[in-house]
């Protein structure tokens, strides 16, 4: 004898497939959700004036600002490469109210730059140079948004 519950119409879709499905969706729904907030993190730090030592991601910077060197945050200028090591800082933004952990690189070359222009270079932090063996020199540094401390 088949009880009650157990009873189905012949065009019904079986429980379970009814429960993977949501179940699918919500895991497929929570995964873009974390896949857009990383994106969101990896991004450069919103910046209204990227040549600005006072901008909240530069909290644990020394040295200068890659923009004023014709760079940016996202890549070294031109002649010059990524250093080999990095440090790292976390910084209070206070538009977000929250502590986001930032790297810094610095882009290097084998010559001697020119002094760093007015107003570019960032003293948060004295720290040497992070450029091992991509090159003598350090030229600029970078401030990359990494995630959240």
């Amino acid at each position: 004898m088949v009880s009650a519950d157990r009873l189905q119409a012949p065009n019904d879709p079986p429980a379970e497939r009814t429960d993977d499905r949501s179940n699918r969706r919500s895991w497929l729904r929570r995964f873009l959700g974390f896949l857009l907030t990383t994106a969101t993190l990896l991004v450069d730090p919103p910046s209204t004036n990227a040549q600005s030592c006072s901008d909240w991601f530069r909290c644990g910077m020394g040295g200068c600002l890659c923009s004023c060197r014709g760079g940016s945050d996202s890549s070294c200028p031109p002649g010059t490469v990524n250093g080999t090591s990095a440090w790292y800082a976390c910084c209070y933004d206070r538009a977000r109210n929250k502590v986001f952990f930032v790297r810094y690189t610095d882009c290097c070359s084998n010559t001697q730059p020119p002094a760093c222009p007015s107003g570019c270079f960032c003293s948060q932090s004295a720290q040497p140079s992070w450029c091992g063996s991509a090159g003598r020199y350090v030229v600029c540094t970078r401030a990359v948004l990494v995630g959240v401390c």
